[in-house]
C-alpha cells in the first residue's frame, strides 16, 4: 500500500448514541475531509465553527478550499469542538504533506551507501556484507514431541474461504468451516 492509499477511518457518534463509521481511501486535503466529515453532517456552517472556535472566518474558508494547513493551534480548537484528538487533524495534515512531497520527490536518485540516521547526524556504515545461505538440522527428538502433540490434538475440520460483504461496504476474506456429510 503507497502513501497515496491509505485507509482513514473517523467514527462519528450523534446524540442519540449512534455510531457512524465513514471509511475513505487516498489522502485528501484536511479542509475536504473537515467539510465532508463533520460540517456537512451536522449542518454547520464555516461562519458558526470560526465563532464557536474563536478564529477568523476567512481562516477556516481557507483550509475549506485547500488554500491553507491546519495549524497545531487550529487542531486543538477543532479537536475540542468536535471531541476528537487534535492528533487527529494533524495527521491528516501530515498525511497530505507527505503525498505531496512523495509526488515531487519521484525523480531523485538516492545515494548509494548505507546509513545510520540518528537525530544528530548521520553516520556512515561499512557495507553490507552478502548474507550466506543456511541450513539448520531439526533434532530428531523435538520432531518426535511435535509429531506426538500434534496427535493428542483433536482433528481439524476443512474449512473453505469465503468473500464476505458487510452492510456498510466493507469486504473480508474469512475461513468458513465446512459441514461434512454424515455418513
Amino acid at each position: 500500500m503507497s502513501l497515496g492509499e491509505r485507509q482513514h477511518c473517523l467514527l462519528l457518534v450523534s446524540l442519540d448514541d449512534t455510531i457512524v463509521c465513514r471509511y475513505y481511501w487516498g489522502v485528501k486535503h484536511p479542509g475536504e475531509v473537515l467539510k465532508e466529515s463533520f460540517l456537512d453532517p451536522l449542518d454547520i456552517t464555516p461562519y458558526r465553527l470560526a465563532k464557536s472556535i474563536g478564529i477568523q472566518q476567512t481562516r477556516i474558508s481557507q483550509i475549506l478550499y485547500g488554500k491553507r494547513s491546519i495549524t497545531p493551534d487550529t487542531a486543538v480548537r477543532l479537536g475540542a469542538f468536535f471531541g476528537v484528538p487534535p492528533r487527529w487533524f494533524i495527521d491528516l495534515q501530515v498525511s497530505y504533506d507527505l503525498a505531496q512531497a512523495a509526488s515531487s520527490a519521484a525523480g531523485i536518485e538516492q545515494f548509494p551507501g548505507r546509513y545510520w540516521v540518528r537525530p544528530s547526524c548521520a553516520q556512515w556504515l561499512d557495507p553490507a556484507p552478502l548474507a550466506q545461505p543456511t541450513t539448520h538440522r531439526i533434532d530428531p527428538g523435538f520432531r518426535e514431541r511435535v509429531r506426538a502433540q500434534a496427535a493428542l490434538s483433536p482433528p481439524r475440520r476443512p474449512r473453505q474461504v469465503v468473500a464476505v460483504e458487510y452492510d456498510n461496504g466493507m469486504k473480508a476474506v474469512v475461513g468458513q468451516e465446512i459441514d461434512e456429510p454424515s455418513s
